[in-house]
């Protein structure tokens, strides 16, 4: 597993090579960057030294300013050149390509989850403690994991497994869903239903005493389940 140090070691390392790469001298990069980007020196000196990673609007402004392809100065994959797919092996007539790897997933607390709900911008590796070092196929740019705590769901989903929880999903009937109460910022894991298109959370666990909840004004749904990560 990927920790959060160590995905920015490894981001400052690339973002040198590539300024490196432009003919920037290392004095002054960072007040560069700052202002190609639209940040602080302080920001930008950060990313230089691996405390820290730019936005996903501003890592797009830095690979294009820099000449390279942002997946490869975010994840490292690819080619480092823009615009350059890479080159891989031919596949036999019985082995088909596995699925691309887009990076890791943040591990997060219900209250990171809450805190997220509103965002618009993929989580920072400097924003969560644990990686999970793959993507599955198809979970979108905002996806991050949950450590379940609780048996509301049970057997289904058990206390202490990880979740996979993509924002940007349609929150289907029969779905597993994080769901946050603005009002008092409660984050919860529940299965979304819907009676006569009126939204309702309740637990997947038929034995729990927990109500079934409307979701009014005062919630907000902040992913849908896609799968759960099983370490075997």
């Amino acid at each position: 597993m990927v920790h959060a140090e160590e995905v920015r070691k490894r981001f400052s390392a690339r973002l040198r090579r590539a300024t490196a790469n432009e003919g920037w001298p290392e004095r002054g990069a960072g007040a560069r960057l700052a202002k190609l980007a639209g940040a602080t020196p302080k920001a930008a000196s950060k990313w230089l030294n691996g405390e820290a990673m730019p936005r996903q609007e501003k890592l797009g402004v830095i690979a294009k300013a820099l000449r390279v392809s942002q997946q490869w100065l975010q994840y490292g994959e690819g080619s480092m050149a823009a615009g350059v797919a890479e080159e891989l092996e031919p596949w036999g007539d019985d082995v088909a390509p596995g699925p691309a790897n887009h990076g890791s997933i943040p591990i997060i607390s219900y209250v990171q989850a809450g805190e997220f709900c509103e965002a618009e911008d993929p989580f920072e590796p400097g924003m969560a403690d644990e990686w999970l070092s793959f993507r599955p196929p198809g979970a979108g740019p905002r996806t991050y994991a949950l450590r379940v705590d609780g048996e509301s769901n049970f057997p289904r989903i058990r206390s202490g497994e990880i979740v996979i929880v993509d924002p940007d999903r349609t929150p289907d009937s029969g779905k597993f869903v994080v769901a946050k109460r603005h009002s008092d910022a409660k984050v919860t894991l529940k299965m979304i239903q819907y009676n006569e298109g009126e939204p309702f959370l309740k637990p997947g666990n038929p034995d729990w005493p927990e109500p079934i909840i409307k979701i009014d004004g005062d919630w907000s749904v902040c992913g849908v389940v896609i799968g759960k990560y099983d370490p075997m």
